[in-house]
């Protein structure tokens, strides 16, 4: 419900709840904070951290391999 919408109030009052309850709900129980208007985790726990690890190996590997050619492949996007 927090990723579909960021909204607090609209939040409480499709839970039937207040406010402050889904304010303190999101920040301290599911460890969110706000960052651009969007709720995001604080941080990765350890197998969000080793699979993004594993991915970032994995780039730097292809890389030795392709060379300059590999950054033809990325695609960037901020959503």
């Amino acid at each position: 419900m927090v990723q579909c919408d960021r909204r607090l109030a609209c939040i409480s009052e499709n839970l039937c709840i207040s406010v402050e309850r889904v304010h303190n709900t999101i920040t301290q129980v599911l460890g969110y904070r706000k960052d651009s208007a969007l709720w995001v985790p604080k941080s990765c726990n350890e197998e969000q951290t080793a699979t993004r690890m594993g991915i970032c190996l994995e780039y730097l590997l292809r890389y030795d391999r392709e060379g300059d050619e590999f950054w033809a492949n990325i695609v960037g996007g901020d959503e």
